[in-house]
């Protein structure tokens, strides 16, 4: 057991340091196998730490270039975030555009519709009034027509009134004078018009 041990742990290292003496022939072995194993040791040491080295220098590159992925993703990521943002701020500034179009659409409908009522009730007014003047026109046209007419007729009723006044006077009964000895009739009495009409109507 204690051999495997020896050959475990300077096995290598003193095999390597017997040759080199028996090969070299130094003049001082011991001092030259205990430098050389020092020198091994110091070897070793520089060995594992350059091993170390390399192997955090490899760690530091693999993790540098994770880093690097990490970094390309979050760029890529953040483009796409900024792609996103564009297209949703012009999808939001078109449906601005499209509102304030449709606003103005509207707008511009509201006023042709607003302007062609006003138009259509200036027209039905213009109508009305040349209606009305047309109306007025035909009365005062009427006018002295009417009264051209309607002044012999009421001269004729007057005149008939005024005949009818005059038919309607009681004849003069003229009595002859009587002589002396004679007796005078009574004289008669005047007709009125009542009676001429109750003796035409006995007649």
């Amino acid at each position: 057991m204690d051999v495997d041990y020896l050959r475990r742990t300077v096995g290598e290292p003193l095999g390597k340091c017997l040759a080199e003496v028996c090969e070299k022939r130094p003049s001082d072995p011991i001092e030259y196998i205990a430098l050389w194993l020092y020198k091994e040791l110091a070897n070793q040491k520089y060995e594992k730490q350059k091993a170390a080295d390399e192997a955090q220098l490899l760690q530091e590159q693999i993790e540098y270039e994770l880093e690097l992925e990490r970094q390309e993703l979050k760029r890529i990521e953040a483009e796409r975030l900024a792609a996103l943002e564009a297209e949703r701020k012009k999808a939001e500034e078109e449906q601005r555009a499209r509102e304030a179009a449709e606003a103005a659409a509207a707008e511009a409908a509201a006023a042709e519709q607003a302007a062609a009522e006003q138009a259509a009730a200036e027209a039905e007014a213009a109508a009305k009034a040349a209606a009305e003047e047309a109306t007025d026109a035909d009365r005062e046209g009427q006018d002295p027509e009417a009264g051209s007419t309607g002044q012999p007729a009421a001269e004729a009723g007057e005149g008939g009134e005024q005949g009818g006044e005059d038919g309607e006077q009681p004849p003069t009964i003229v009595v002859p004078p009587a002589d002396e000895g004679e007796e005078q009739p009574p004289p008669a009495a005047e007709e009125t018009p009542a009676q001429e009409g109750e003796t035409t109507e006995q007649t």
